[in-house]
């Protein structure tokens, strides 16, 4: 495995040939060749998606048979199956992706000789069938409130007490709602109805709802509520989270309680706390002294948590049962080093799937015997992304310029030479209380393999390093923030590794905005920069953000904390605009904008391109009409910028 680890000193890298003509923009494109896995309860029968040329299939096997034949099968190329659960060893979930208008879908498949069906508009809905793939019923079909709703998928808990049932959530009117849905014919009932921004409920496993969490998504906040007696729900906590999060914040323990992540304002760092059932009483379950906790370890079938991942370089999971936790750090020296975690596990552990990942890593699936402690792998998620073809991962930690020290990855593009200098591209991270880790990252690897040293520096501001480090660079945008990211490139040309020539500053959201004052305050230092959803205006920026929250001063006051109050910090804010130093840029740009983003107004970048065109700068501006702040959740969009950046840094670095 091709793992390099740099201690403020080069290691030695061996080159390995790399596919001729390297990784094409399709290949960073293509779909996974398999989508989800899961272990039913005896951990005899898995379940997965793949791809197959054009159509997605979902395949039921059994482990106990040599050879794991396939006993079920189901697909076709318009109904596109993404994920599948199992209730029971009789019967199986599987989530689809559906075209709104069917009728019209099936008449242009027969007829277009250039049909695609990613051209089409889909929701998502959820069907279950037996274990050999048949008597199919689709779920929530008993209401005509809901068959209008796009998303029908969202399986909340997974009843051990009653195979036949399942809790799932969709929206009655504004408010979502729980739902008791039969797995055998499709019907429904309520069982009770959340807030406007309610996000997912906790239930027991006789399916008795006990608490809800709401998000507020740009505030980053959680609100969780209790159930009382009288069936009012009553706030009890508030809690933080990180743009990056993928939640498992909130879950239940074993006798009831509550468990969810919390920041210590004293230390920064996140931990795991209690609140008891019956007395409200809350405690500190756990704290590490040097890290976060990540999130929570939680147990889709009776949502209780099981443990917890720690934040580090490579995350790493800790898991309350004394057994498991040995089986794990076991198999974390057969994976060498890679992040993993037990993805999906049958009752009483017989069998485990285990997915792992890294930096040049998209990641694999294995099977996990836990009686006989074999490991065996399954399947790559994305065959068409080798190893070898990857860009090389290394980490380091740099001093800054006042000596401060901040951890960096980096991708060393294939075929690397030791002692020879590359272009660079510094790709920052949004956010900015936000960080980035040693994982896969898409965006990253296709830079690196396109021929360029990519680096993701850690900042002052960034979260994981604790509250010290977070608060350093609160009200620094433009300024110490921005210090860290030129030392980063400082350096890598020490080390004989960058160009010094040939530096391009890039990022997305918070990313964009340093992308952005890069070229304002170090013109020197970056030959080029590419801003997607950058931030241009900062008190326009934060006046929107007020208006979003305006129901909830907590988090206004969040915002002036780390940004700056418009009222108050106008001065700093004005410095550090790039729209107001728009005459400053004079390298070239990529200036990329979803128009329909809902974080970082599209005027923002719309703006800029104006006053750059007033200006006669050199820039580009591609704007994508159905993109979210996510510009890369379409592939139409993913294609348009991979296509605009690779051609960018071709011509300008």
């Amino acid at each position: 495995m091709k793992i390099v680890l740099l201690c403020l000193s080069v290691a030695v890298l061996s080159s390995t040939p790399a596919r001729a003509g390297g990784l094409s923009v399709d290949d960073f494109l293509a779909e996974p060749d398999i989508f989800d896995v899961d272990l039913s309860p005896s951990g005899r029968y898995l379940a997965e998606v793949r791809r197959h040329e054009e159509v997605r299939i979902v395949m039921i096997r059994d482990l106990d048979v040599p050879g794991a034949p396939v006993i079920g099968q189901l697909g076709d190329s318009i109904l596109r199956p993404y994920s599948v659960i199992w209730v029971s060893d009789e019967r199986l979930l599987v989530h689809l992706l559906v075209p709104v208008n069917m009728k019209k879908v099936e008449r242009d498949a027969k007829k277009k000789e250039d049909f695609d069906i990613d051209d089409y508009y889909t929701g998502s809905r959820t069907i279950a069938v037996n274990r050999n793939g048949e008597d199919a019923v689709m779920l929530l079909n008993d209401s005509w409130r809901l068959q209008s709703h796009l998303n029908l998928s969202r399986v909340s808990h997974i009843l051990p007490n009653d195979p036949e049932h399942v809790l799932m959530t969709s929206f009655v009117g504004p408010r979502p709602a729980l739902f008791k849905v039969n797995v055998y014919d499709g019907s429904s009932e309520t069982v009770i109805k959340g807030g406007r921004r309610t996000e997912g409920f906790l239930s027991d496993n006789n399916g008795n709802p006990l608490y809800r969490w709401d998000v507020v998504f740009r505030g980053k906040a959680i609100f969780i509520y209790k159930l009382e007696d009288d069936g009012k729900w009553e706030h009890v906590e508030t809690i933080e989270f990180d743009e990056e999060d993928e939640f498992g914040l909130v879950g239940l323990a074993k006798d009831g309680g509550l468990l969810y992540r919390k920041r210590n304002e004293e230390t920064g760092y996140y931990e795991i706390i209690k609140r008891h059932k019956s007395e409200g009483r809350t405690e500190v379950l756990v704290s590490l002294p040097d890290r976060d906790v990540l999130s929570l370890i939680i147990d889709s079938q009776s949502d209780q948590v099981i443990g917890y991942r720690v934040e580090g370089d490579v995350i790493r999971n800790r898991y309350f049962d004394e057994e498991l936790q040995a089986e794990y750090d076991n198999l974390k020296d057969r994976l060498m080093g890679y992040g993993f975690h037990f993805y999906s596990m049958s009752d009483k552990r017989r069998r485990s799937v285990i997915k792992s990942y890294g930096m040049d890593f998209p990641g694999s699936y294995f099977i996990y015997d836990h009686e006989k402690d074999e490991l065996a792998f399954h399947a790559n998620i994305y065959g068409g992304l080798r190893l070898v073809d990857l860009a090389v991962p290394a980490t380091t930690t740099y001093l800054t310029r006042d000596k401060a020290q901040v951890r960096m990855y980096i991708l060393l593009p294939p075929g690397y030479r030791q002692g020879q200098s590359y272009p660079m591209v510094v790709l920052v991270h949004g956010g900015p209380q936000a960080r980035s880790y040693a994982l896969y990252n898409n965006f990253a690897q296709f830079i690196a393999t396109r021929g360029y040293i990519v680096v993701q520096p850690n900042f002052r501001g960034s979260t994981g390093y604790g509250l010290e480090f977070e608060k350093a660079g609160y009200k620094e945008l433009g300024r110490l923030m921005q210090d860290d990211l030129d030392d980063a490139v400082a350096f890598m040309v020490k080390k004989g590794m960058a160009d010094e020539s040939r530096v391009c500053i890039a990022g997305i959201s918070y990313g964009g905005y340093a992308a952005l004052m890069g070229l304002i305050k170090s013109p020197a230092l970056y030959r080029c920069a590419i801003s997607i959803n950058g931030v241009t205006h900062l008190r326009d920026q934060v006046k929107f953000d007020e208006k979003r929250f305006s129901n909830w001063p907590v988090l206004i006051d969040g915002v002036h904390e780390r940004i700056g109050d418009p009222k108050v910090d106008r001065k700093y804010m004005d410095e550090h605009s790039p729209l107001l130093r728009a005459g400053e840029i004079k390298s070239p740009l990529l200036l990329i904008a979803g128009e329909r983003d809902e974080v970082v107004p599209f005027k923002q970048s719309r703006n800029l391109a104006k006053a750059l065109k007033r200006a006669k700068a050199e820039f580009t501006f591609l704007p994508l009409e159905d993109a979210w702040h996510n510009v890369f959740y379409y592939r139409e969009d993913r294609e348009k910028v991979y296509k605009a950046v690779e051609g960018f840094l071709k011509k300008n670095l």
